[in-house]
């Protein structure tokens, strides 16, 4: 990749490490990290859930493609939900909404069920991926904006994949996948 000059070219140098005091950041930080260990065992070990309760490859994908579908009016006016509440409203609401999605998902068995588990799956997107971007981008000094997003995708997608996953699989291993999502919810 070529090189590209960022808001920190030839200017004053802002550490990265200003992110670590603004604790704000750190709370979102954290809140996402909790949401997304859960999100990311999900991810890891949906399918393979599916497949243990007997349901097939087409439903499944039917299930799928139906969660990511009921994301996209989200993208065009989630900007108009975010504008509502604080971002921690957001996110604590998320953590509710997302808790009993996955409460209910240990307990469903039926895919009409497991379906039903999934409408709410648009909070998740939304209060730990979509709304978290546009904070940061409107609260942050134009130095750290894009520090503060690597940090989050690294938090996100990094830090609670390998936790979700790994840790989530061993926990699976033990006490079941479903018992796992009844955890974590």
């Amino acid at each position: 990749m070529p090189p590209s000059r960022g808001h920190q070219h030839g200017g004053k140098k802002v550490p990265l490490t200003v992110l670590l005091k603004d604790r704000r950041l750190m709370l979102m930080l954290a809140l996402v990290f909790l949401a997304q260990v859960v999100a990311q065992f999900f991810n890891a070990f949906f399918t393979k859930y599916l497949g243990d309760l007997g349901v097939s490859n087409s439903v499944t994908g039917v299930i799928t493609t139906l969660t990511v579908v009921m994301e996209i009016p989200f993208l065009f006016f989630g900007d108009r939900f975010y504008r509502r509440m604080s971002i921690f409203k957001w996110m604590w609401l998320g953590l509710m909404i997302n808790g009993l999605r996955f409460t209910a998902l240990s307990f469903a068995k039926a895919p009409a069920l497991i379906l039903l588990t999934q409408l709410p799956s648009v909070a998740l997107f939304a209060c730990f991926e979509f709304f978290p971007v546009i904070y940061l981008g409107e609260t942050m000094s134009r130095e750290l904006s894009s520090s503060a997003q690597s940090v989050l995708q690294m938090t996100s997608f990094g830090l609670a994949r390998i936790v979700g996953a790994s840790v989530g699989g061993a926990m699976a291993e033990v006490m079941g996948i479903g018992m796992v999502f009844r955890l974590g919810g």
